[in-house]
């Protein structure tokens, strides 16, 4: 049975674990962006040179047809690169609003908590004026040391 008195204690028990779960939520439902290796560019570059010499069925190859396959292919891997930047700055931008979003209610909450416990404050020093008492053991109010049984 539940005692009057750690009510309070389970709420706030209770509050801060919806809290650290939401936290936790957050944490894992956020994707993470993995880095390519370093060489990854020059590897698709060369990669799409061989795919376009055999399609189109080049033996020997001179300079100006090279020249036209490596700029064709730079401008063909360029225009993706292009195409994913957009879609990561999409992205973070997405990321961003949803993230002020929760930085709101965390702003409210912390506010009205510090409301609460103000309220709290003022209701333990009414108590202790009504009361006329002064202080016990261990520097603590009657107030508190009746709440605590002290």
């Amino acid at each position: 049975m539940l005692n009057y008195r750690s009510v309070p204690a389970l709420g706030g028990s209770i509050a801060i674990g919806v809290i650290l779960a939401f936290l936790l939520y957050l944490i894992v439902g956020v994707g993470r962006v993995e880095p390519d290796d370093i060489n990854s560019q020059g590897k698709a570059l060369s990669s799409c040179i061989d795919r376009f010499r055999s399609e189109l069925s080049i033996d020997k190859a001179s300079v100006p047809i090279l020249y036209s396959l490596n700029g064709f292919c730079f401008d063909s891997i360029g225009s993706q690169l292009k195409l994913d930047q957009e879609k990561i700055r999409r992205d973070n931008f997405l990321f961003q609003r949803n993230e002020n979003v929760v930085l709101l209610y965390m702003v409210v909450l912390i506010t009205f908590s510090g409301v609460l416990l103000a309220g709290l404050q003022l209701l333990a020093s009414y108590k202790l004026a009504v009361t006329g008492r002064r202080a016990c053991r261990w520097g603590r109010t009657d107030v508190f040391c009746r709440w605590c049984k002290f």
